[in-house]
């Protein structure tokens, strides 16, 4: 919460090339107690002009986002997990900065999910499937700017939206 005039004033007004990292955004920060929880960057940080949010899913997504947002100009806040996270991309995935991931098709439901709760997302597919529930799965996992030709084409190929997120309404 302290940066968060940094950020407006030192960085974004100011147009610098800056990339800010923080560890174990919203609930992840889990036994540290709500003192310790971040539920509100996301929000904060959107109404920053020209601040691009990024939360990676596993890894290999990082690993692939690594040259991409050092190359990018401007400011990129980057949400990152700090414990280990079950793999979801596989070694020569092609990272877009502005582009969201479809993991799974599907034609009842499309369901947006950011971050380390992409593999419960994925879970979830698989059971609704098992009730006859066809689900999009996408990874968002650039919040600021978001994928609009993605999420609005899903959601109208499916008529059903369910957003899973680690931060405040």
């Amino acid at each position: 919460r302290r940066i968060c005039d940094q950020i407006a004033i030192s960085i974004s007004y100011a147009k610098q090339n800056v990339k800010v990292v923080g560890t174990d955004p919203g609930i992840s920060a889990e036994l540290n107690g709500g003192t310790h929880m971040s539920l509100e960057d996301i929000g904060v940080l959107r109404s920053i002009p020209g601040v691009v949010i990024f939360e990676p899913v596993d890894e290999v997504q990082l690993r692939a986002a690594m040259p991409v947002l050092n190359d990018y100009e401007g400011c990129v806040y980057v949400r990152l997990f700090r414990k280990e996270l079950p793999k979801v991309f596989e070694e020569g995935y092609k990272f877009d900065l502005f582009k969201a991931d479809t993991l799974r098709e599907g034609k009842d439901l499309s369901i947006f999910v950011t971050g380390f709760q992409t593999t419960d997302a994925l879970e979830a597919a698989k059971i609704l499937e098992a009730e006859g529930i066809s689900c999009d799965v996408i990874n968002i996992h650039t919040i600021k700017p978001i994928d609009r030709e993605t999420v609005i084409a899903s959601a109208r190929k499916t008529g059903a939206v369910l957003t899973v997120e680690n931060h405040n309404v």
